[in-house]
């Protein structure tokens, strides 16, 4: 959020209760917060998994309910997300399985745990029931799609901020502060 002090209130267009409120807050000032970007995109991705993503369902359940009927319309659906159990639970066990060797080697699992929360995720779309979010859920069980997802979130979160791995770097230089003592220290 961002802070801004624009101008001097005009205490003659504001009520007595107005006028009191806006001294107590502002001093006389104007005194506010401006919207983020980041509020802004919150909003829109609300807009489609509320309002969008259950619409795409409906639709989705009168095509293939119409096509194939009702009854197998619900099979295929529970169908799904037991298969879908059974593979999220198969690659649970993998990456946690991967974790574990990362740490006993001494490494941090970031990858095994990115890779948790994504199968985790596709777990929850699985048990939604719909095609539209058994076919997102089936998406990220596939682990070329959950890689490059988290490649994509690494390079926005850290692109932004100008962070850029090293493209080189030299073994032999070693970096350090360093103090020269008198003999009376």
């Amino acid at each position: 959020m961002t802070l801004f002090l624009p101008r001097k209130l005009d205490y003659a267009r504001f009520s007595p209760k107005r006028k009191a409120l806006a001294f107590a807050w502002g001093g006389g000032y104007a005194v506010g917060f401006r919207r983020n970007r980041f509020y802004s995109h919150m909003s829109a991705l609300a807009l489609i998994v509320f309002i969008l993503v259950p619409l795409v369902e409906i639709a989705l359940f009168i095509e293939i309910g119409g096509a194939i009927g009702g009854g197998w319309t619900l099979l295929l659906i529970v169908l799904t997300a037991f298969i879908g159990l059974a593979a999220v639970r198969r690659q649970g066990f993998g990456v946690l399985a991967q974790a574990q060797q990362q740490m006993s080697d001494g490494q941090p699992p970031v990858g095994a745990l990115a890779h948790g929360v994504l199968i985790l995720l596709a777990g929850a779309l699985l048990l939604t029931p719909g095609f539209f979010t058994d076919a997102l859920g089936f998406l990220l069980l596939w682990t070329p799609v959950r890689s490059m997802l988290l490649e994509t979130a690494l390079f926005s979160l850290f692109g932004s901020f100008g962070i850029t791995p090293p493209s080189d770097v030299d073994s032999s230089i070693i970096d350090g502060d360093y103090r020269i003592r008198d003999g009376d220290d």
